[in-house]
């Protein structure tokens, strides 16, 4: 990865089964992109890494067919690509954040504080497709989960505008309310098991 809309994908060299994710042993360790989620808790990360990470991120809520939810990040440049990719069928972002860093410290704040978790799993998102629960539930659930969010994250903005700035950092870490509060529906379309592996440098 060199920046915000820069990165390479590379094929595996061994053309080798996927053992984590969609990515074989060797591929997943020389992926950057593997740093990313450790990066709020001061790992170290290349220098393209770090220029990807310090775009806006958004914060957001997404309710997948069988009603299981959770809260995740996306970097601004892929705002709605990485709901798509999600296979959420009803979503809204929450918070926009001046980084990755932040919006990273934000997303466990959601997962410590609301219950959300941060990952499902896609045989659950899969399996839930053959019995989706009605559309207008889903779109109340997430509504409603949005809200509480928001009132979490206002609180924690109202104690950032006291104390501006995280320890140590020197970056503001005050978070803006998203502009859309609309849900925002994808659609969600089967696609084949990988049956190779690559990484993202």
């Amino acid at each position: 990865m060199h920046g915000p809309a820069d990165r390479d994908h590379v094929l595996c060299a061994a053309r080798a089964h996927a053992a984590k994710g969609s990515q074989c042993e060797r591929c997943f360790v020389v992926d950057d992109s593997r740093l990313i989620h450790d990066f709020h808790r001061g790992g170290r990360v290349p220098p393209g890494l770090r220029a990807y990470l310090m775009q806006p991120h958004w914060l957001y809520i997404a309710t997948f067919a069988g009603g299981a939810s959770k809260v995740g990040t996306a970097a601004d440049l892929r705002k709605w690509k990485r709901l798509a990719e999600q296979g959420a069928v009803v979503a809204r972002y929450v918070a926009r954040a001046d980084d990755g860093r932040v919006v990273r410290l934000l997303e466990d704040l959601v997962t410590r504080d609301a219950g959300l978790p941060q990952q499902i799993r896609s045989a659950a998102k899969a399996a839930a497709l053959t019995g989706p629960a009605p559309a207008v539930g889903l779109g109340a659930l997430n509504s409603r989960l949005a809200g509480g969010v928001r009132e979490l994250l206002t609180g924690v903005g109202e104690a950032d505008s006291r104390s501006s700035t995280s320890p140590g950092s020197g970056r503001d870490c005050r978070t803006r309310p998203a502009r859309r509060p609309s849900g925002t529906p994808t659609r969600t379309s089967s696609a084949r098991e990988p049956t190779g592996s690559g990484s993202t440098r």
